[in-house]
């Protein structure tokens, strides 16, 4: 029997795929690559935007087409969004949500071609982080340790809450003893990765935090490099800046969702924060962490963001001049409060907007890159181009591209000399 994987959406997704796909290897599957020749095809969707949601339906459809006979499953976060979406799966065999996927093989023995069946456990009820165990993702040098799960927010423009269920983290001890297991399959960095990763270990008793963990992994473990994949802003504690400014294996790069620069729309966002105390954060980074690259996303064109409130936007990024954006043009999404709000702004402004953040997001992006030459980065080696060049990421999350020997996984100190024409770097 061969099985067969598409996967949209976040890390955390891909972690999970990681593990359904050693748990469909340990019965006997032979794991193809996406979209077969297969008997089994996994769709593990995403719904965070009315995109995800397209591209979900489009990979159902692509599996049906590449694979008549196959047992087709929709897991993942789509099937628990609502709005219409039951319908939009209708040519899968097997749908089921976040809860069922550790159960999948199972599953997918029981239930053969020929008729819908959907099985959705209550999401709300899950008190434990499943696939928090040691996965290794194919052709990554990389591996993301998923420690948490499921969001405390209620951001009035996010289903992910509705989908991933109550926030909830994987115990300590659990975590370092799947670190370690990373480290033996010869991982070269462990990213650790959550649905809302600074609430890591809020719900746990006793309580601990973020920065505890990462001291815990640094101390206990011969970690190599630990990167962190997004943290809300006000979740980045002192004590997390201090630990990643004295140790240089915890990676001086940070993602901190920014979402709009106008203190009126992140108020109607229902976001914790406003636009000084985030500015007042990345300068702590930025004063304290040495060469750090800080990212964000960004979200335009949310309701009732008329010109003033874009224009706020773009001066607030202006003085952040950061240097990765995630740009995402507002969608409704299903059930959630900004999706009854009115002053929906027009698809072609929205769209205008997108296009003029990420002119900014270039230029940044340039300008921080440029700042890195003469500096020596350690890279981690993740690919060897058809000429024989290394390509890799550096500490603070900036590609590279070099003249090396070393193999996929090492690690090697790079001089940077240019930024070529597709604004990587350029290193001997």
């Amino acid at each position: 029997m061969r099985v067969t994987f598409a996967t949209l959406g976040c890390k955390v997704n891909q972690v999970d795929t990681a593990h359904l796909e050693a748990s469909f290897a340990a019965r006997q599957y032979e794991v193809v690559r996406w979209p077969g020749p297969a008997d089994v095809c996994v769709i593990n969707t995403c719904t965070v935007t009315a995109v995800a949601d397209r591209q979900s339906r489009q990979m159902v459809k692509r599996a049906r087409r590449a694979n008549p006979e196959a047992l087709v499953i929709v897991t993942g976060c789509g099937p628990l969004s609502g709005g219409g979406m039951e319908d939009a799966f209708a040519e899968a065999d097997l749908i089921t949500g976040n809860v069922e996927k550790s159960d999948l093989p199972r599953l997918a023995a029981q239930w053969r071609r020929g008729a819908t069946r959907r099985v959705i456990g209550d999401i709300a009820a899950q008190t434990e982080v499943a696939a928090s165990g040691a996965a290794l993702i194919a052709g990554r040098a990389r591996s993301f340790l998923k420690v948490q799960d499921g969001c405390p927010a209620a951001c009035s423009y996010c289903v992910v809450p509705q989908v991933r269920g109550p926030s909830r983290s994987a115990p300590p001890q659990e975590v370092l003893v799947a670190v370690r297991d990373l480290l033996r399959l010869g991982t070269g960095e462990i990213v650790l990765t959550g649905i809302h990763l600074g609430a890591y270990g809020a719900d746990l008793r006793p309580a601990t935090n973020l920065a505890a963990l990462c001291r815990d992994i640094l101390r206990e473990t011969a970690t190599p490099r630990l990167r962190l994949s997004s943290v809300e802003p006000q979740e980045v504690s002192g004590e997390l800046v201090d630990l990643m400014a004295g140790d240089a294996r915890l990676c001086n790069h940070l993602h901190l969702p920014l979402q709009s620069g106008s203190d009126r729309i992140l108020q109607m966002m229902n976001r914790s924060y406003r636009v000084a105390e985030y500015e007042s954060i990345v300068a702590m980074c930025r004063n304290r962490i040495a060469d750090i690259t800080i990212g964000a996303d960004v979200l335009v064109g949310f309701p009732g963001e008329d010109d003033e409130a874009f224009a706020e936007t773009l001066a607030t990024l202006r003085r952040l001049r950061l240097p990765h954006l995630h740009v995402f043009p507002y969608s409704d999404r299903p059930g959630t409060a900004a999706s009854r709000l009115p002053e929906k702004v027009p698809s072609a402004t929205v769209r205008e907007r997108a296009a003029q953040v990420r002119a900014l997001a270039a230029e940044f992006q340039r300008e921080h890159r440029r700042a890195q030459i003469g500096k020596r980065l350690l890279v981690l080696v993740e690919q060897i181009t058809r000429d024989g060049l290394r390509r890799g990421a550096s500490r603070n999350y900036l590609p590279v591209l070099f003249a090396s020997n070393a193999g996929v996984g090492e690690e090697i100190e790079v001089l940077i000399e240019l930024i070529n024409e597709k604004c990587e770097l350029v290193g001997r």
